[in-house]
Order: C-alpha cells, then sequence, then structure tokens
C-alpha cells in the first residue's frame, strides 16, 4: 500500500511539472508569435554547443541540459553569453525517455529560443513552438528572415510592453 502510494506521489509531481506548464503556455492550440513573445522571460538567439541527458537525483526521469551560445538577446538582455536550458526526456546509456511535443536539438544548429524561468532553470516556452531553427540567415519554419522575424518580435514587444 505505501509503495502505491509513493508511486502515486511521484506521478503526481510528474504531472505537476510537465501538465499543468503544458496547460498554462497553450500547447494545445497553436501559438502565435505574439503569444511567444508575451508568455516568455527571454528570446535569444544563439548556437547549441553541447546537449547533454542525465537521470535526476531519484533516477526517475531523464533531462536534456543545452548549452547555448548567446549571441543576441531579443527580450530582456542578461549578461550571460552561455545559458543553459532544461528539456524532459533524452537518452542516458541505453534508456530514452520521450515527452511529446518537446523541441529536438543538434550540437552546431542556429535557433532562436523563447525560454521561461521554473525553479531556477531556463525552459523553451511552447514546448516545439518555442524553438525556431535558423540556416542561411533564414528561419525554417517560416520561410522569412532572421531580420524580418527580429524586426517582428520587436514591434510587438513595442506595441504590447512586453519586455519586461
Amino acid at each position: 500500500m505505501g509503495q502505491r502510494i509513493k508511486k502515486a506521489n511521484k506521478w503526481a509531481l510528474w504531472l505537476a511539472i510537465i501538465a499543468l506548464p503544458i496547460a498554462s503556455l497553450g500547447v494545445l492550440r497553436d501559438l502565435t508569435t505574439e503569444d511567444l513573445v508575451t508568455g516568455s522571460e527571454w528570446i535569444i538567439a544563439g548556437r547549441v554547443d553541447a546537449i547533454e541527458s542525465r537521470w535526476n537525483d531519484a533516477r526517475d526521469y531523464i533531462y536534456t541540459y543545452l548549452t547555448i551560445s548567446v549571441d543576441e538577446y531579443w527580450k530582456n538582455p542578461q549578461s550571460p553569453s552561455e545559458i543553459i536550458v532544461q528539456v524532459p526526456g533524452g537518452l542516458v546509456e541505453d534508456i530514452e525517455q520521450k515527452v511529446s511535443d518537446t523541441p529536438e536539438f543538434q550540437v552546431g544548429e542556429t535557433v532562436i529560443l523563447f525560454l521561461f524561468n521554473q525553479d531556477g532553470q531556463k525552459w523553451v516556452f511552447g514546448w516545439e513552438k518555442g524553438k525556431y531553427t535558423v540556416r542561411d540567415e533564414m528561419v525554417l519554419e517560416l520561410g522569412i528572415s532572421v531580420s524580418d522575424f527580429k524586426n517582428r518580435v520587436m514591434n510587438i514587444q513595442r506595441q504590447g510592453g512586453s519586455n519586461d
């Protein structure tokens, strides 16, 4: 009986960490650029330098930690030129944990990320919708130039007052 309660508590914690932010981020509906801009704490353009997946301390969940070299902050500039972004799931040894709707990353990839803080960790706001891939100065998911996308983001911040 006690073991069953312990297991239920783990699932409750997992739901609190994963499901509640999903609901609050509106992942079940399409997020507009306006939603991403106003809902994120930081917007950065940078490069994925390293990817490391590891177990949490209790060894019941795997998280992936991305080392991002920040080229530019588009919202709430910070001094760090390198940040760590956490995403749920990953591969450790021969065990893989997948979480639907989480963005996928590659070392060397140039990205634009919409980020928020949860318990001292930076997470991608809007899950896969909060990550854009850049190649040859184009935002692949949108088919527009990085400069046009940046202008759109900056205009939303100016009009909506979301630049905290």
